[in-house]
């Protein structure tokens, strides 16, 4: 996927990526070894719940998750055993969930509010509920329909206020309500997808098509797809530069003495 990639989206990806993973290790706020999937969750409640998708992961001192949990019906979703599940996504062995494009998306709009919840201790942060498309049985791969689904974010802290993962709960919902979302709340609907490629309502959205016109090699082999990847690229120049020139400075001869 990543060698298919216009070089301006190679580049600025790299770059961008490796400046934010290279502040969150040094931000004191992720610097804690969490043990908090074994102490203060309720596996056990999670995994009867025939409603609601569940996953909680918790970040080691390196700011790296470290420990998974999911319950019966998130690996149900996927098309696996909760077990299976659980060990794939600790090998980074999983299947993506959503189309390529998204995926790429979702990664960096995850680790941008991770940075800005950091700017703040991770202290007072709300439950943040997104909506996206998820692949069904996307743990077996194959080109398959999708289903909408809402999100809810809760980042956990310790004590100290050091940051130490987060659950997320998973529910589906129609195309009717995604598409009410769509209007009157877009930046809760994967907005830097739209903004690069555009609204696209429910029924696209969990269409099979999506897969293959969202797929990188795909974008690159037509103009509007690779116009489509060069504008991402631009965005991300704009969202990443404060960052990598944060980087860039902590890594400068200058102020390691």
């Amino acid at each position: 996927m990543y060698n298919c990639m216009p070089y301006q989206l190679q580049s600025i990806l790299s770059r961008g990526l490796t400046a934010l993973e290279g502040l969150m290790k040094v931000n004191r706020s992720f610097l804690s070894c969490s043990t908090f999937l074994n102490s203060d969750l309720d596996l056990d409640a999670w995994s009867n719940n025939n409603t609601l998708g569940v996953q909680a992961v918790s970040v080691d001192a390196n700011g790296r998750c470290s420990t998974y949990a999911v319950n019966n019906w998130l690996a149900d979703l996927a098309g696996v055993h909760r077990e299976e599940m659980v060990a794939r996504m600790a090998y980074y062995d999983m299947n993506l969930a959503s189309s390529e494009f998204r995926q790429i998306c979702t990664h960096i709009s995850g680790m941008m509010m991770l940075m800005s919840w950091a700017k703040v201790g991770f202290q007072g942060i709300p439950v943040r509920y997104l909506y996206s498309r998820w692949n069904k049985r996307f743990a077996r791969g194959g080109e398959q329909e999708g289903v909408l689904i809402r999100q809810g974010f809760n980042p956990m802290w310790d004590k100290d206020g050091n940051f130490i993962g987060a659950v997320r709960t998973m529910e589906v919902v129609s195309e009717d309500e995604y598409d009410q979302v769509l209007l009157h709340n877009p930046e809760a609907c994967e907005l830097l997808a739209i903004q690069a490629v555009g609204k696209k309502p429910g029924k696209e959205m969990v269409s099979q098509r999506l897969l293959k016109e969202e797929s990188i090699g795909y974008m690159v082999s037509n103009m509007e797809g690779r116009a489509q990847l060069l504008r991402l690229a631009s965005m991300l120049e704009s969202l990443f530069i404060p960052f990598i020139a944060e980087y860039e400075n902590m890594q400068s001869p200058f102020n390691q003495q």
